[in-house]
């Protein structure tokens, strides 16, 4: 807390009116990473035209958003583990038991859950990706396999660097690996 408020130019004391502890300060910064997130994923969403390309434009956004946003990025993930993303609260149950820090902070990750089942839900209903998984186990699917490929993409980099790969072109590659696994099953 001394360290952000040396940031902040204020003095600790002044945070303490404004948050009641440094987890509370950390929720909140957790929830405006997902809010930029799910900003970003709206507007990935503007522009693809098939449901295939919508579900790899939020790949792509979370890509982006973990590239221009790297500090949010981690944060958001920890967050992921400190808040188990099973217990996402409907709108009254979170009004009966939670902080308002807590209450935004769910609002932003059921947003996601809306924009994620959403995507998923129409590309079923379009026959456009395969019948037989639920909604949700894609979406977990999807934004477990991204996250996983950015982390160790970044973990990677200077091997990378070296062999002269493209982060780009193995995101791209897996994507598509996403996309053909995604495709309905032929009778």
């Amino acid at each position: 807390m001394i360290e952000i408020a040396k940031e902040a130019v204020l003095s600790k004391g002044t945070i303490y009116n404004y948050f009641n502890s440094k987890e509370e300060l950390y929720l909140v910064i957790g929830t405006e990473s997902n809010k930029i997130l799910n900003d970003m994923f709206e507007k990935a969403l503007l522009k693809p035209k098939t449901d295939i390309e919508k579900i790899k434009s939020l790949g792509y956004a979370y890509y982006q958003f973990s590239q221009e946003y790297p500090e949010y990025s981690e944060i958001m993930h920890d967050m992921g583990s400190r808040f188990s993303s099973n217990f996402a609260p409907t709108q009254d149950q979170a009004d009966l038991i939670l902080n308002r820090s807590e209450i935004e902070y769910y609002k932003e990750i059921n947003r996601t859950g809306r924009i994620f089942n959403g995507v998923i839900n129409k590309a079923i209903s379009n026959d456009s990706i395969r019948s037989d998984l639920s909604p949700p186990l894609i979406a977990i699917a999807l934004s477990s396999l991204t996250s996983g490929l950015i982390s160790e993409l970044s973990h990677r980099e200077t091997i990378l660097k070296m062999l002269g790969i493209n982060s780009k072109d193995i995101i791209e590659l897996v994507f598509k690996w996403i996309a053909e696994g995604l495709k309905p099953k032929v009778n």
